[in-house]
């Protein structure tokens, strides 16, 4: 059964709001896909879903973060 990328989204963005990870803590998609049971592909999806929400950030060579709060959030 393949789990939509959708609902790793809604899974990861539920735990960046609830505070399971850190803000600019560090978000492996190896991680990621074993915590949900899921492939890397859809976590690559969500990531970048995540990443245009601007709860995620991503840097060239270091991976996805979780965002920091703007000056206005916090």
């Amino acid at each position: 059964m393949r789990i939509p990328a959708h609902s790793v989204c809604t899974a990861i963005r539920d735990d960046i709001v609830a505070g399971v990870y850190e803000r600019g803590g560090r978000l492996t998609e190896e991680l990621l896909a074993r915590r949900y049971g899921v492939s890397r592909v859809p976590v690559r999806e969500a990531l970048r879903t995540l990443e245009a929400e601007g709860f995620v950030v991503t840097r060239r060579h270091a991976g996805a973060c979780v965002a920091e709060p703007t000056e206005q959030e916090a």
